[in-house]
């Protein structure tokens, strides 16, 4: 389900999965979005500003519990 700031699964609420249109201050394509739901992880990208360690670039993954992280490759 698409809605405001995210998509989700139907049962959102139940289960809390969910990828935010907006990543470390990037704003994701509905391309990276898919792939990160289909594959579990995105392609390289670049132009993250808020990451706590400070990486601007590298894959995004998602998590066994549905978080997801930035790892330099």
């Amino acid at each position: 389900m698409k809605g405001k700031t995210a998509v989700g699964c139907t049962n959102f609420k139940g289960c809390g999965f969910k990828v935010p249109f907006q990543v470390f201050e990037k704003k994701l394509t509905e391309k990276q979005i898919l792939d990160l739901v289909i594959k579990g992880k995105s392609a390289k990208l670049k132009g993250f500003s808020d990451h706590p360690e400070n990486l601007s670039e590298g894959i995004l993954r998602l998590t066994g519990d549905s978080k997801i992280v930035l790892k330099k490759d």
